[in-house]
């Protein structure tokens, strides 16, 4: 089995294709309020970033236990040493927490990680 270094892996979590993606016309519709419009199609996904001693299999393991609803959204886990390719999108904007905020999502995966059995020292949403 192949590991890889630290911080190494990228999950990207997307709604499916047809999904009600309310959080993604919430935030068209914010942009519209602001008086952004003739906006193209804007999908908001969620990224995750996981610091341990994994396999690309066990990432993907701990990530369908633990994140992914396969009725509503898709997962991408991607070893951070490959290029992702970008979502299907004119533009990406990445937005991540400032370093030393408390990240109340990334407690609760961590402590889902280690009950699954997976040894986990951080990640980062």
């Amino acid at each position: 089995m192949t590991r890889y270094h630290p911080m190494a892996f990228r999950l990207e979590l997307t709604p499916r294709l047809g999904a009600n993606d309310g959080r993604s016309r919430a935030t068209l519709a914010a942009c519209g309020a602001l008086g952004l419009t003739d906006l193209p199609p804007l999908v908001v996904a969620d990224l995750y970033f996981l610091d341990g001693e994994l396999t690309l299999g066990e990432v993907e393991a701990l990530a369908a236990a633990a994140l992914l609803d396969p009725v509503a959204a898709e997962l991408r886990c991607l070893p951070i040493t490959e290029e992702a390719t970008p979502l299907p999108a004119p533009a990406v904007i990445e937005v991540t927490y400032l370093p030393g905020v408390t990240d109340s999502v990334a407690d609760n995966l961590l402590a889902v990680a280690h009950r699954l059995g997976f040894s986990l020292s951080l990640i980062h949403i």
